[in-house]
């Protein structure tokens, strides 16, 4: 699944208002990047838990997030002529205990766990600077940081008969975070035992290796070697929020409120320029001519069957399948 270079790889173009809209969404040849070395790396600690015992487990160090940044990746010329984008990249690696050694596999979960990982992207400022100066999300009020964590578990499974996750994709951060982190709708990234166990699917949610189907967004169309694309993926800071929940398989005794650990990434240094916080469109940008709409829709379909494998069986949330596609 991650392993095939000569796959096609789907992307989100831009960071839109409803950036998880099919109609953001292109594949781009694996082969294209899949040696390039990704010009920053940022990874930071996620507060978690061991998932190999029943729900609620008992907290663990190591699971960690890692965002990738990588320039100047061609684009098919069926898409777009002569045009690149800059590629961030987000991967989610977890404790070495949780992993079998000789496999580099996960270990089981216990089927009492159902984890939902909520991603938001703000363009502010002061999110990037406490970001890379290891501050975290600590940028957030806390008004925010209670409403967000009690949109993520408030309707644990009641919100969606497909899924546990109490918030889904397009759903907006809560409006008290509007100052601090600024106008996001979330992606979801849902699984559960079933996920975690398939070889294919279960390095997704659990390895830092970057693969076929690794979660990524590029920043529109631009000419090659365009120091403005880099600048907007640098300048963006991605919150992970990560539901430690239960599933419906849970000892009804055993069932309690989810953790939620909050997680702020971004690839920003001092060498970069800062740019403003830009105000989200629900289109998108581009430096370069638009593609055609017969590949952005093939496109689509194919990213299509993409949510379909990750859905199997219920155990993830993605737009694409929100949207019917």
């Amino acid at each position: 699944m991650g392993e095939t270079p000569n796959h096609l790889s789907p992307i989100f173009v831009n960071n839109t208002e409803l950036f998880p809209d099919s109609k953001n969404i292109i594949q781009i040849p694996y082969s294209s990047f899949s040696n390039v070395t990704a010009t920053a790396i940022n990874t930071t600690s996620v507060a978690g838990y061991d998932w190999t015992k029943p729900f609620p487990g008992r907290a663990i160090d190591g699971h960690e997030a890692h965002l990738y940044v990588t320039r100047d990746v061609p684009l098919s010329d069926d898409i777009v002529q002569n045009s690149t984008t800059t590629l961030s990249a987000l991967t989610f690696s977890i404790p070495g205990s949780m992993t079998n050694s000789s496999t580099d596999l996960p270990l089981k979960m216990d089927p009492s766990w159902y984890i939902c990982r909520h991603i938001f992207i703000s363009t502010k400022e002061r999110a990037r600077t406490f970001a890379v100066e290891g501050k975290g999300c600590d940028f957030l009020e806390t008004s925010c940081r209670l409403d967000l964590v009690n949109s993520l578990t408030k309707r644990w499974g009641s919100k969606d008969g497909t899924t546990m996750c109490s918030s889904l994709a397009l759903d907006p951060i809560p409006s008290s975070c509007s100052d601090t982190f600024g106008l996001s709708r979330q992606d979801v990234l849902a699984f559960n035992s079933t996920t975690l166990a398939d070889p294919n699917e279960g390095p997704l949610v659990s390895s830092d290796r970057l693969m076929e189907w690794t979660w990524r967004m590029g920043t529109g169309y631009y000419d090659p070697h365009n120091p403005r694309s880099y600048e907007i993926a640098a300048n963006r800071t991605y919150l992970i929020a990560t539901v430690w929940g239960y599933s419906r398989e849970v000892d009804e005794k055993d069932a309690q409120t989810p953790q939620v650990s909050l997680s702020c990434l971004s690839a920003w240094s001092r060498h970069d320029s800062v740019l403003p916080a830009s105000p989200l469109t629900s289109t998108t940008a581009h430096a370069a001519p638009e593609p055609s709409s017969t590949s952005s829709s093939a496109a689509s379909r194919n990213r299509a069957g993409l949510a379909q494998k990750l859905v199997a069986a219920a155990v993830a949330v993605t737009a694409i399948s929100l949207l019917n596609m």
